[in-house]
């Protein structure tokens, strides 16, 4: 408005413009803001906090008022500050529209209730000639971290089962061939008590052992198999082979089978396993003289 001389007198001349139009856009962009879910916040260049809708309210747990005008570092755990810092001056000099961050980056939250959170970060920037604005869409996502070491955990205790054992049952065939041999040896020397009772305390710790080695294996026993299409002939072949070396010399193995059996799916690892085992097992139990 502006005072102007008409018809030879003094008059107001003002021009008036219907924003309503204008008045609808802002109050649906609000609403729009208010039902999304992610925390939406808009700062100027400096980081101050121009915007801070709902999802942002629930996301941090301040009230409106605590947030708007400061600076947005409060959301943002000190020793992540300056990385954040750096993260938007790289981000401001790149030229791009917009840039995801995550939890790689730094990107980690904090409530007012001084709990923090793993969080992604999509920023865009606006310039609006001798201003530049900033818009942060930020998720929580510790649910999605949550369920992600849910499906992991299993995962690695599968791995750590499968290698305990395998572990296992190796420690268990080690132990077999102690005890074989060390029974063989008491049966030759029954003339040195003292050496005999040496030999006595190895085979009660090697018992030991296989007791433990027992434990280990009953707790991995519902490891699923990891068959595979194996051509039998081959696989006792190989499994004789192993057998015999893991003999004295006095004990000959042979292996009797009919010949061209058909391939079938085995879990080569757990057949290997079991035979061994029960070789450990009739070793220990020798008491005659090799036969």
């Amino acid at each position: 408005m502006r005072a102007i001389k008409y018809a030879g007198e003094e008059a107001i001349l003002g021009s008036f413009q219907d924003i309503t139009e204008r008045k609808q856009l802002e109050a649906r962009f609000a609403e729009i803001l208010n039902i999304a879910p992610d925390a939406i916040i808009a700062t100027d260049e400096s980081g101050n906090i121009l915007t801070f809708n709902k999802g942002a309210l629930d996301t941090f747990g301040y009230r409106e008022d605590e947030v708007l005008g400061q600076s947005i570092d409060m959301l943002i755990p000190e020793r992540f500050r300056d990385r954040h810092s750096q993260n938007m001056t790289k981000f401001g000099a790149s030229g791009e529209e917009s840039r995801k961050m995550s939890e790689r980056d730094g990107i980690i939250g904090l409530r007012k209730d001084d709990s923090e959170f793993p969080a992604e970060v999509t920023v865009s920037s606006l310039d609006l000639g001798e201003e530049r604005l900033f818009n942060v869409i930020l998720r929580d996502v510790t649910e999605r971290k949550q369920l992600e070491e849910q499906i992991r955990r299993p995962q690695k205790m599968d791995a750590i089962g499968q290698l305990a054992s395998g572990i296992a049952h190796d420690f268990n065939n080690i132990l077999g061939i102690i005890m074989g041999f060390t029974e063989i040896v008491q049966r030759r020397i029954n003339e040195d008590p003292e050496l005999n009772q040496y030999l006595e305390l190895v085979a009660n710790a090697t018992m030991r052992g296989a007791e433990l080695t027992k434990k280990l294996l009953s707790s991995t026993a519902n490891r699923p198999s990891e068959t595979e299409p194996t051509a039998v002939n081959e696989f006792i072949a190989q499994l004789t082979d192993l057998i015999a070396k893991s003999v004295t010399p006095a004990i000959s193995v042979e292996d009797r089978h009919a010949v061209d059996l058909w391939p079938v799916e085995v879990d080569q690892g757990a057949q290997r396993q079991l035979h061994m085992g029960r070789l450990a097992v009739r070793m220990q139990v020798l008491r005659d003289g090799p036969t």
